[in-house]
């Protein structure tokens, strides 16, 4: 309990550094205030820092969905929603039509043999946990006849599905050519409710914030990204600093058909409440890469629009 109390403190000294050196604040008010909102609003650190809740009164911060509320909203679909996003290599022969590239699973396409045929088409691979989120666990390898026995024997040992690399189009990788940048979009129901650009950054092979990347709300009528980039440290980003890509304004690139092929792949799910979408965009159009059951809420708060209300109206909208 110390060494949580410890990190916990750590945590609240790195966020609170922006809102006092910009604003002005003191950390012992920020820490108050924060204890005070942590009581009434269920927030987290995180919450409290990025959705800038230390300017917000009492009313301003109730518009805003922070994580416990947000959790309370992912309880409302149902054990198989779960079972089906969750296990990726379960999401991966569900979702098959949208997902456009190889894989291997434990519970799908897994044989050795399966493998070894995967091995003789690729060169390389992304391993991933297979019940992991955030990027956590994933890494590169290389594949070959030599040593696939012995990768499919890690697989099989640390719970591992093999997929095939994605190559994306020109207009993605402008913004960081090392990792695959996605948009995670929020369905409610089978409404599109909510999008978010993610772009890695510094060399990374993933794009996720916890990997140093950025995310920033986007316009999901045009497909423009509304505001600048956010990083784990809640602080805003106008430019990329590895590619010098500026973020507000960017356009994503076949929009029309994304939301196009979200709405054929909600189908496939219908008793889901909420589902958060990962799309990647190849040269030949986008794909899926990921759902999820407990979509993040706070990335598309980053353009400090609280959602409270259109969310609760939107999920009660679909429950009916």
């Amino acid at each position: 309990m110390t060494n949580k109390i410890k990190r916990h403190l750590a945590r609240f000294d790195l966020l609170a550094k922006y809102p006092m050196e910009e604003y002005g604040y003191s950390k012992l008010w920020l820490f108050w205030d924060y204890l005070w909102a942590w009581v009434f609003h269920r927030c987290t650190l995180m919450d409290y820092f990025l959705y800038h809740f230390y300017h917000l009164s009492y009313r301003g911060r109730k518009e805003y969905v922070c994580l416990w509320a947000a959790r309370d909203y992912h309880r409302l679909n149902p054990k198989s929603v779960f079972e089906a996003l969750e296990e990726k290599d379960r999401f991966l022969d569900r979702f098959d039509a949208f997902v456009h590239r190889d894989w291997v699973g434990r519970n799908f396409r897994s044989s050795r043999e399966d493998f070894r045929a995967f091995c003789q088409k690729h060169d390389r691979c992304i391993l991933k946990r297979r019940t992991d989120y955030g990027g956590a666990g994933a890494e590169l390898a290389d594949l070959s006849a030599d040593t696939a026995d012995e990768l499919y024997d890690r697989m099989v040992r640390e719970d591992l599905i093999a997929e095939e690399l994605v190559t994306q189009c020109d207009e993605m990788a402008a913004l960081h050519p090392h990792s695959v940048n996605t948009v995670r979009v929020l369905t409610v129901g089978d409404k599109i409710f909510g999008a978010t650009l993610r772009q890695g950054s510094g060399g990374s092979f993933v794009d996720n914030s916890s990997a140093g990347g950025f995310f920033s709300p986007v316009d999901v009528d045009t497909g423009i990204v509304a505001v600048s980039g956010i990083d784990k440290d809640a602080r805003q980003v106008l430019i990329n600093p590895t590619t010098g890509m500026t973020i507000p304004g960017f356009q994503i690139p076949m929009w029309a058909e994304t939301c196009k092929m979200l709405s054929e792949a909600v189908k496939l799910i219908p008793d889901a409440v909420m589902v958060g979408w990962d799309v990647a965009y190849t040269p030949d159009g986008p794909i899926l890469i990921e759902g999820n059951a407990y979509p993040g809420i706070f990335i598309h708060q980053g353009n400090y629009r609280g959602l409270a209300r259109s969310l609760k109206q939107a999920v009660n909208t679909a429950k009916k």
